[in-house]
């Protein structure tokens, strides 16, 4: 028993029962400040896409606009 629940996976399946990257076995057992860096290093990782693709369109539009 652990202080925010335990594991219980239910399956019928041969292959296994989740084979998700972002559905990872055990999750809510994980302590809340763990989770939070985890969230924020992937908010962080996504942002930094978001800025790298936004360069390479404004770089796009300046072209085009002189």
């Amino acid at each position: 028993m652990y202080p925010r629940g335990r594991i219980v996976e239910f399956t019928n399946r041969e292959e296994g029962f989740c084979d998700s990257f972002i559905l990872v076995p055990g999750m809510t057992i994980m302590s809340n400040t763990f989770l939070g860096i985890v969230y924020f290093i992937f908010l962080m990782y996504l942002f930094l896409g978001i800025s790298i693709i936004s360069d390479i369109f404004m770089e796009a539009i300046e072209v085009i606009t002189s």
